[in-house]
């Protein structure tokens, strides 16, 4: 719930950098803030190297992106740091989620994996994402979305080009009985990311 006592800084400028290189997080983000009409820029085709994530919690991660960004570009910046939590394993990976998941292989040896190891175990997970909207004078804005559900197998695609990204095609939404990679269009106005993207159009946007 967005806490109606604090003051939130407004959003005033026209372009808004996104910090990520990854493809299905820019195409998710562009999709979502289509409707604010404001230039959105991407990292794609640029030779910037990405900072090294030493925080500990997503938020610690998520400020330090939107931060770098930020002061490089010297425009407003948008980062966040998500994940997956399982609760049969002490709610890891956490932060290292894409570590977890390219130090296994990439997502489908990741999904074998997983189904190995929780084949005896509940199988609740949630994702979770923490915005951060940073501006060059080194404020900052952030905001958290947690999505919670179900892991399944094997793992369960959508038809078509638009499959999701990361454990989209494993992971069912509470109440629904499709995966969020079977369910994109819910997806975007369901997920952590979404969820968390709300709070910030509310607080920061309107």
């Amino acid at each position: 719930m967005i806490d109606t006592l604090k003051k939130h800084r407004k959003f005033s400028e026209q372009k808004l950098l996104i910090g990520t290189q990854n493809s299905g997080k820019i195409k998710e983000f562009e999709t979502l803030l289509k409707p604010l009409n404001i230039q959105v820029i991407s990292l794609q085709n640029t030779n910037l190297d990405d900072p090294e994530e030493t925080g500990e919690t997503f938020l610690e991660n998520a400020l330090l992106k939107a931060h770098y960004y930020s002061k490089f570009f010297r425009i407003p910046a948008l980062a966040d740091d998500s994940g997956f939590c399982i609760d049969a394993l002490d709610q890891k990976p956490g932060v290292y989620s894409k570590r977890f998941i390219d130090g296994l292989g990439g997502e489908k040896k990741t999904f074998k994996h997983l189904e190995m190891l929780l084949k005896n175990d509940k199988k609740s997970a949630s994702m979770h994402c923490t915005l951060a909207l940073a501006w060059p004078d080194g404020h900052a804005e952030t905001f958290e979305g947690v999505w919670s559900g179900d892991l399944v197998f094997p793992a369960r695609y959508a038809k078509g080009s638009d499959a999701g990204f990361g454990v989209d095609p494993i992971f069912q939404p509470h109440g629904r009985t499709k995966t969020s990679s079977e369910e994109m269009a819910y997806k975007k106005t369901h997920s952590h990311r979404a969820l968390a993207l709300n709070k910030l159009f509310e607080s920061c946007f309107k």
